[in-house]
């Protein structure tokens, strides 16, 4: 039992990592950090007394969990449930179990999907546990809890817990071998509130970046020379009222002056690298206040038309809403997704898929 408990534990932890490819991380994490949800709960059990068969039991659970990392919470759950007339001597039981511990989740779209290993008590009340020579109503017991489940996201504060199997192991006396096994099928609704996890390291190497290459082009212009002073210039004439313009944008200048921002495969985190290209497109918008932009999503060949065009959209979406918070206006920024048409390049290898993989300033000013 000790072995099955092991595995259980080992593969609810790690299974809902093989669900997503790709996991949003850092500044593209936003859900909010903690969890609750409440719902119903079926315990399928063979508790005390020793001489009874499986049976089941109804009730509800309780659970909450708060994210400490992206993915990663800590969670913990309460569990009742009540069966009348399990054994032959007509008693009831009446479980309640308190866990917790740590959970692992892997965000994918809509779903969550997640696994757990918890650690508790459990009370029996309302039953018959013999003990030696004498007997008892009500007993308490260590309680172990693996399993998993699956959310789904209807908006961003609300959900449903579409389904949670968990094996549950506890230790009530039962004039026997003093073990019980549970299975315990659960289903509710979900509830998400609290601040956002964000992770703003990616933003600020961003910025360090942006800060190192206007050094380099700093220290890389010569020294002026040392010339004599030259006579003072004639006093300038009488200030007028003047409107002065934005300079104005060519097709060439602004070709030349933006950077397309590149992702990871299957992702739409900004890395370092386009946070510092966004912020060089952000300074260069803002110097030229008169163009209407629209950003580009793209995506490479992998993958169906309509999963690479969202992807591009979330592409997208992302560079415009750093450019905003970099201080560009948002009337003059509008999103568009290619997809994974209108390629860079065709080739079938990794240099051509990253060259695919971006996000790109189109001016539509022009």
């Amino acid at each position: 039992m000790t072995r099955i408990m092991s595995v259980l534990l080992v593969a609810s932890i790690a299974s809902p990592l093989a669900f997503a490819q790709a996991r949003p991380s850092g500044a593209d994490w936003s859900a909010p950090r903690t969890t609750l949800s409440v719902g119903y709960a079926n315990v399928r059990s063979n508790a005390p007394p020793s001489q009874c068969n499986c049976f089941g039991a109804n009730g509800g659970y309780l659970s909450a969990a708060y994210s400490v990392l992206p993915w990663f919470r800590v969670a913990g759950e309460v569990t009742g449930s009540h069966a009348n007339h399990i054994g032959s001597l007509g008693q009831d039981l009446t479980l309640i179990t308190y866990t917790f511990g740590p959970q692992i989740v892997v965000p994918a779209g809509r779903f969550e999907f997640f696994g757990h290993g918890l650690f508790g008590a459990a009370q029996g009340s309302d039953s018959y546990f013999p003990s030696g020579n004498s007997v008892s109503s009500s007993a308490t017991s260590f309680a172990i809890s693996t399993g998993g489940g699956i959310d789904i996201g209807l908006t961003r504060h609300v959900g449903v817990r579409a389904a949670q199997v968990e094996y549950l192991k506890t230790s009530f006396p039962n004039a026997g071998n003093n073990k019980q096994n549970h299975t315990v099928f659960s289903t509710g609704l979900l509830f998400r509130f609290g601040s956002a996890y964000r992770d703003d390291s990616s933003r600020n190497d961003a910025y360090k970046v942006q800060r190192d290459m206007e050094k380099q082009a700093h220290d890389a212009k010569p020294e002026a020379p040392v010339v004599a002073a030259a006579p003072p210039p004639p006093p300038p004439p009488p200030a007028t009222s003047t409107t002065i313009a934005a300079p104005a944008s060519s097709g060439a200048d602004f070709d030349q002056s933006v950077e397309s921002a590149y992702f990871n495969y299957d992702s739409y985190e900004l890395r370092p690298d386009a946070l510092a290209a966004v912020l060089k497109n952000a300074t260069y918008l803002k110097s030229h206040p008169d163009l209407d932009i629209v950003v580009a999503g793209y995506a490479d060949e992998r993958g169906t038309a309509e999963y690479n065009i969202a992807l591009g959209q979330k592409r997208a979406q992302a560079v415009r809403d750093q450019l905003i918070a970099d201080g560009v206006s948002p009337s003059k920024l509008d999103v568009v997704s290619y997809g994974k048409e209108k390629p860079s390049c065709s080739d079938d290898n990794e240099a051509c898929f990253q060259k695919n993989r971006r996000a790109s300033l189109e001016n539509h000013s022009r």
